[in-house]
């Protein structure tokens, strides 16, 4: 998941880092992990002005 996110978002290899703490961080916090739910596309931008 870590690595999709990066190449996603395009955040580069510094994010790595930040990324594979947060799942221990999240288990010492005791948050609970999230729901895996489907990617969902948004419209463009010019789509969210036609009225």
């Amino acid at each position: 998941m870590t690595t999709s996110a990066l190449e996603l978002f395009d955040w580069g290899a510094p994010a790595a880092y930040q990324l594979a703490a947060v799942h221990p961080a999240r288990a010492r916090l005791g948050i609970p992990r999230a729901v895996r739910q489907p990617l969902t596309e948004l419209p463009d931008a010019t789509d969210l002005t036609a009225v």
